[in-house]
């Protein structure tokens, strides 16, 4: 009877050590699954995505208004200084068209759509695409339909250490019908006419702000 007893008991203690290794593989599987991208791929920490945002609380990139005319008004060009070190991100977002210049009528507008912009830094030129001007509406055969609102170039290549850099806009164009009647819009992409007027936001990311994507 004392055999049987004790052979009972190693039993009873294997089956107890089993059933404890069981669960704590259990539970580890559990934890690794739990910590893992679950399948979709990397890029994440804890289950979740990577941080977005303005996550180290930066400065915002200082803006400021492109207004242009076409080449032959009075202002075909603007330009804003800045410092920098490396970072050199340039982002163009089209405002509607604002009233004329310099003029007799300056309550007057010439509406556009869509609006492209050349934009030099040290020397080096880039243009956007057309962008689409967010508040107005766009015809399915508008040249900006499919467009973005916004666009982001990248200049940080031509920093080379230089501390002061100028951000240059020009050679704007727009979808206005002035070949056939200047307050429609929707034509394919010209250069601006003489002394109408377009503008835009331009923001000028550099060395420790941080710039709305």
């Amino acid at each position: 009877m004392k055999t049987t007893f004790k052979m009972n008991g190693l039993v009873l203690i294997m089956m107890a050590a089993l059933m404890a290794a069981c669960g704590s593989s259990s539970t580890r599987d559990f934890t690794v699954s739990g910590l893992g991208d679950g399948g979709g791929g990397g890029g994440t920490t804890g289950g979740g995505t990577l941080p977005t945002g303005n996550i180290y609380n930066l400065p915002l990139a200082p803006e400021f208004t492109a207004t242009l005319t076409g080449t032959t008004g009075s202002q075909p060009s603007a330009s804003y200084s800045t410092g920098t070190s490396h970072l050199i991100r340039v982002k163009v977002t089209p405002l509607s068209a604002p009233n004329l210049l310099n003029s007799t009528y300056q309550n007057w507008v010439f509406p556009y759509g869509c609006l492209r912009l050349r934009v030099t830094v040290n020397g080096v030129t880039r243009t956007t695409q057309a962008l689409k001007v967010g508040n107005m509406y766009q015809s399915s055969t508008s040249p900006c339909a499919n467009s973005a609102e916004s666009e982001i170039l990248d200049f940080s290549n031509t920093a080379n250490g230089a501390n002061n850099i100028s951000v240059t806009v020009t050679n704007a164009e727009y979808d206005n019908c002035r070949q056939f009647w200047p307050m429609n819009y929707g034509c394919s992409m010209s250069a601006v006419f003489a002394n109408h007027v377009v503008a835009s936001t331009i923001a000028v990311q550099t060395d420790g702000t941080y710039l709305e994507e």
